[in-house]
């Protein structure tokens, strides 16, 4: 298992991230636009001037940690001090879901509900109980099969 920092920005994500570039003397790894995006999930409906907000964006601080962040969906308001969520990325995906029941649970709140997603990962937000917000994933092997 993995875990790592999840840094959310309003519109400030790729050049927050090129500043961390410099601070950590890495490179991005990955990066997608909400416009990127909605181009692979034909349901997702995004207005032209949102086009460049990141998605999802990620750099390696070391070989063990990466950060990742993104914007804000459009329809939503960031709040500082709910911009930071605790990622995990699970051994499996039965791990995944053992972990998002926990946490989940008890008092906790579900903000995505943990299922295969367009970009490929099996992906969950939730808050616990303690307010700690947390997104737990799982990428399929090339050889195992979505069930």
């Amino acid at each position: 298992m993995q875990l790592g920092p999840y840094l959310q920005f309003d519109g400030t994500c790729a050049k927050a991230f090129d500043f961390y570039k410099t601070v950590f003397k890495s490179d991005i790894r990955d990066k997608m636009t909400f416009g990127a995006a909605s181009e692979k999930c034909k349901d997702m409906k995004i207005d032209p001037k949102d086009a460049d907000r990141v998605m999802h964006m990620s750099l390696s601080i070391t070989k063990d940690i990466i950060l990742m962040g993104s914007d804000c969906c459009p329809t939503q308001t960031l709040k500082v001090g709910d911009n930071v969520h605790v990622y995990l990325h699970a051994d499996s995906k039965v791990h995944a879901d053992e972990l998002f029941a926990i946490l989940s649970s008890e008092g906790g709140s579900i903000q995505s509900e943990i299922q295969d997603q367009f970009w490929g990962a099996y992906f969950g937000a939730c808050t616990d109980r303690f307010g700690v917000h947390w997104m737990i994933d799982y990428w399929y092997n090339t050889d195992e099969k979505k069930e």
